[in-house]
């Protein structure tokens, strides 16, 4: 059905009677809303049929009061556009942008969530973008309106969830050669999709969940310097936890003194070097990962 609204007055009264007609054809009840609003439903095939016969794709509504007083304006009919898609299945709660493929979206207006108009951000040939309110955690349905009354039925939904927000992280420091493995603390959920991403820039990669509240996640190359550690649970939109991960520079080594020493071990060797520390445990490996001691 098509609900039109008319705003075409000041002194609508809730005791008048109204119809409404297109195009001249047998009308239809109004309902009073306000003293500047009445609405008008027409079923789908009373739209259909005014479609076929018009002229020039010109429609004329009228509206009748109290079977005496006549208003009459023009409208412009439209096929509803058909949602095919949207770029994401879920977002946190807080919201955040998001991309509809709709065909014909160059007369699409408005998106809708859950029954809220949002206005367009960007729109291209295929696609409009809207940002998606804040809402409680759940689905919500998700549609486009050319009119703000009217949607188009699409039938997607897009899943609310909790953003992840992040407590600590462990270790907090490793190699520019990225591989390592870091352990993420927070509150996240035990179940969905959660991705990692150290310092905004590098490519996000799929958290491992261990249990409810506790992820790993692999570092990727990087360059020397703390780079904050995120979450997402679509990849788009990241939690902003204000913890980091340090990259430290290679350890290199340019001096061993003594050179050598007994086979029963026990040598104290001093180590000159670059990148040595201070920061974490420096641990010395002689030959094979046996003999590995703390410095």
């Amino acid at each position: 059905a098509a609900v039109m609204v008319v705003n075409a007055g000041s002194d609508f009264r809730g005791s008048s009677t109204f119809a409404c007609a297109l195009n001249g054809r047998p009308s239809v009840e109004g309902t009073f809303v306000s003293a500047e609003r009445i609405s008008c439903s027409f079923d789908a095939l009373y739209v259909a049929s005014i479609n076929e016969e018009a002229e020039g794709g010109v429609t004329t509504l009228s509206l009748s009061i109290d079977a005496v007083e006549t208003i009459s304006m023009p409208l412009t009919t439209f096929t509803s556009p058909t949602v095919t898609a949207i770029d994401l299945v879920a977002i946190n709660s807080y919201g955040g942008e998001i991309e509809i493929s709709v065909s014909d979206a160059e007369i699409v207006s408005f998106c809708v969530f859950d029954g809220q108009i949002t206005d367009l951000l960007q729109r291209s040939p295929t696609s409009v973008s809207c940002l998606a309110p804040p809402h409680a955690e759940g689905a919500v349905s998700v549609d486009v309106s050319v009119n703000g009354r009217d949607v188009s039925g699409s039938g997607l939904e897009l899943a609310y969830v909790s953003p992840a927000v992040v407590d600590s992280v462990s270790p907090s420091f490793g190699p520019l050669v990225g591989g390592t493995i870091v352990h993420v603390y927070g509150k996240f959920g035990s179940s969905g999709w959660l991705a990692c991403r150290f310092g905004g820039v590098s490519d996000a990669s799929e958290a491992t969940r261990h249990e409810d509240g506790h992820v790993s996640c692999i570092t990727p190359p990087g360059v020397a310097g703390r780079v904050e550690v995120e979450l997402s649970v679509n990849g788009v939109h990241w939690s902003s936890s204000g913890l980091s991960f340090e990259y430290l520079e290679d350890a290199e080594l340019t001096s061993i003194e003594p050179a050598s020493g007994p086979e029963s071990g026990g040598t104290r060797v001093y180590i000159g070097g670059a990148h040595l520390g201070p920061r974490g445990d420096v641990v010395c490996d002689f030959g094979s990962s046996a003999a590995r001691s703390a410095a």
